[in-house]
């Protein structure tokens, strides 16, 4: 039986139930920071990148940023964007979350989660348009399918979903108007490929006269130890939040 924290009026409730969801961690009681009234909500692929976030960020934004942080686990045993989805609707309690989807597949279901539930804002970090069968996306899909080949992940959730995708077994079309929330989209993948895939995103939901208008792209592939990527993506983040968000 998972713990989950949702904000209310009356500050954090706690339920139970089935969670994915780790324990909302606040910013400490004593600070010099102003607290915001936001939760960055962590989600990532798994095997795409080296490794995770999560310490980083749990450290980081309540601390140093002033605003709540939780992290969504376990999405890469899922095997259908179908079933990703539906173990993301508990995001909905959280009445101020900015969800930051690390890789394609947790952007795509990111994507997918907005066309019915929503959040403050959405960060998307190295996102495809899994619906689109030209070359750049599906080429985009193999080089990350042989990246984990190359570590030995053929067998994890992330590498038959790409397969999925691949194969023409996924096809579920995006129904999401452009400009639904504020959106942020972040290149950490170097190369020209996925940084035509991550202007392609932008350009999907960009909206000239929609409500939250432009998506902006930051591209911080060329930060080579990751140290300094997180430390520049979440600068970015923070003033992102905002000007756009908040």
């Amino acid at each position: 039986m998972g713990r989950f924290y949702r904000h209310t009026k009356c500050g954090i409730q706690r339920t139970t139930s089935r969670s994915l969801m780790s324990e909302i961690v606040e910013p400490p009681l004593v600070t010099n920071v102003i607290e915001r009234p936001c939760t960055v909500v962590l989600l990532e692929d798994n095997g795409i990148y080296p490794a995770s976030w999560r310490d980083e960020l749990q450290d980081q934004i309540p601390a140093k940023y002033g605003m709540s942080f939780g992290y969504i686990s376990e999405l890469n045993h899922l095997s259908t964007f179908e079933q990703r989805v539906n173990d993301l609707t508990e995001l909905s309690e959280i009445a101020d979350a900015v969800l930051i989807a690390r890789g394609p597949l947790a952007s795509w279901s990111a994507q997918l989660y907005l066309e019915s539930l929503p959040v403050q804002g959405l960060v998307m970090m190295d996102p495809i348009l899994f619906d689109r069968r030209d070359g750049l996306d599906m080429e985009a899909t193999e080089e990350l399918k042989l990246l984990m080949e190359q570590r030995g992940l053929q067998s994890s959730g992330d590498y038959r979903q790409l397969e999925a995708i691949s194969q023409g077994l996924e096809t579920r079309k995006l129904k999401l108007e452009p400009s639904p929330v504020p959106i942020l989209v972040l290149q950490t993948m170097g190369g020209d490929l996925f940084a035509q895939t991550a202007s392609e995103t932008a350009r999907r939901h960009r909206h000239d006269v929609g409500l939250f208008g432009e998506v902006k792209v930051a591209d911080i592939s060329k930060e080579e130890e990751d140290k300094r990527k997180i430390d520049e993506a979440i600068r970015i983040i923070d003033s992102w939040i905002d000007e756009t968000v908040l």
